[in-house]
């Protein structure tokens, strides 16, 4: 990812934690987001920032799961949520990115430790052994669009 790109998802990040008070809120929590369509999140000092996000079915129905952007005016980083398989609000989030630059996180995602794997042309199948059994997992997409 560009250092540009980083330092502008950096500063977002940083304007939400810093800006609280002035930030929109989810405030009817993730249980109100929409498998249609996607909540999006701004913040009143970045308007040129913003990410958005929507439940999926994707890949584990067995729990909560969502994706989406974080976009940077005309960029957009894609990213994929699966919640742990055993206790989501106990357990640690694991923040997952392959190598690069180019490298996509879907390689991680279907072909090495996701909720499901992807091995041949008959589909996805459950990974018994996926890391999402113990831990939330964020997958980040890269590179940018």
């Amino acid at each position: 990812m560009p250092k540009t790109a980083f330092a502008s998802l950096l500063s977002l990040f940083l304007a939400v934690v810093v800006r609280a008070s002035e930030q929109q809120v989810l405030r009817t929590g993730p249980a109100a987001l929409s498998f249609n369509e996607f909540a999006t999140l701004k913040h009143p000092l970045y308007p040129a920032h913003a990410v958005r996000v929507k439940k999926t079915k994707h890949c584990d129905g067995e729990v909560n799961t969502y994706s989406g952007y974080v976009d940077n005016e005309a960029k957009h980083l894609w990213f994929e949520f699966f919640e742990s398989r055993t206790e989501p609000a106990k357990d640690d989030v694991v923040f997952w990115t392959n190598g690069g630059p180019g490298c996509s996180s879907a390689v991680g995602l279907y072909m090495e430790h996701g909720p499901c794997l992807i091995l041949d042309e008959s589909g996805p199948k459950r990974n018994p052994y996926s890391w999402n059994e113990k831990a939330n997992v964020l997958y980040i997409h890269q590179p940018v669009n």
